[in-house]
């Protein structure tokens, strides 16, 4: 669950880095990218890997540039980070459930009527957030090959 503080009163990291508005424009590049590649929609699942994998440079630095059909980039991660990702994925979801409804609320993401996320409207690109955004955009699109179920057990993770 959020913490119950008001936005203002978070702690500063948490403001800047955890930002709704930011976090919500990763979540949709990366839906865009899956989206690009299939049609009908990212897995709600997914989308809890979103934010662990871009805002940790570890991982973050370990994606591809572009879209390959493997996984094989995961090998890279170092077996601390590796170990550590169901803990991220924990601490991140409730930023990520923020973050899908605020998406849903400025109509950037919506449910389709398969219960998969996809991307509506389109954002304006900022300069600084480049890195960012274009590694979401990229991981959404290497999921798009590999079911999520496959996804997961290969991150040793249980949705």
């Amino acid at each position: 669950m959020l913490p119950k503080k008001s936005w203002q009163n978070r702690p500063f990291e948490i403001r800047n880095l955890l930002n709704p508005y930011f976090c919500t424009s990763l979540i949709w590049e990366s839906v865009d990218g899956f989206c690009e590649e299939k049609k009908d929609g990212m897995s709600f699942s997914l989308a809890f890997l979103v934010l662990p994998f871009i805002l940790h440079n570890d991982i973050r630095e370990k994606l591809p540039d572009r879209k390959n059909t493997k996984l094989s980039w995961v090998e890279k991660i170092s077996k601390e980070t590796f170990i550590r990702i169901p803990t991220y994925c924990h601490n991140f979801a409730p930023y990520t459930r923020e973050s899908i409804i605020l998406g849903t609320q400025q109509q950037l993401l919506f449910v389709n009527d398969k219960g998969l996320l996809q991307s509506s409207n389109t954002l304006s690109k900022q300069e600084e957030l480049t890195e960012y955004r274009n590694k979401a955009r990229v991981l959404g699109k290497l999921f798009t090959p590999i079911s999520p179920e496959v996804i997961f057990r290969t991150l040793e993770l249980t949705p």
